[in-house]
């Protein structure tokens, strides 16, 4: 004998609208609430640098502006104080409040007056290399 199986279509539709109700539940966060703390406890005693706008790095003890493939202090701040790439394209383009860091260390002559600063920036000089300046002009 033959066992035939025949389903209604009311009953089709009441089993797909009970898999769908089901599927549909929202997870909840009960288990997520310590493992969430933790994270942040642990992301605030890493000690997070802040964040600048524009990051312009002094790679050339030099006192130029040339398109030589080194950024001066002469060009980064002139790219900063326009918030362009109007000192020279060998430093980054200022944007903003924008942040003058060195990558080298020993001393920077300068032959002139540095261009006045208009705009907000920050010449950092501290850490590893620490380069100085020095004037080599008379007003």
């Amino acid at each position: 004998m033959k066992k035939i199986i025949f389903y209604s279509y009311k009953e089709t539709k009441m089993n797909v609208q009970t898999i769908s109700q089901t599927s549909m539940r929202r997870p909840t966060l009960r288990g997520l609430t310590w493992p969430l703390l933790a994270a942040l406890l642990l992301l605030s005693l890493i000690g997070v640098q802040p964040a600048y706008a524009a990051g312009l790095i002094v790679n050339s003890l030099d006192d130029t502006i040339a398109d030589d493939g080194a950024c001066t202090l002469r060009e980064a701040i002139t790219n900063a104080d326009n918030d362009d790439q109007s000192g020279s394209t060998d430093c980054a383009p200022g944007s903003g409040a924008d942040t003058i860091t060195f990558s080298v260390s020993g001393t920077i002559s300068l032959r002139s007056t540095l261009p006045e600063i208009t705009s907000e920036m920050t010449i950092d000089g501290r850490g590893n290399p620490s380069p100085s300046v020095e004037t080599m002009h008379t007003a």
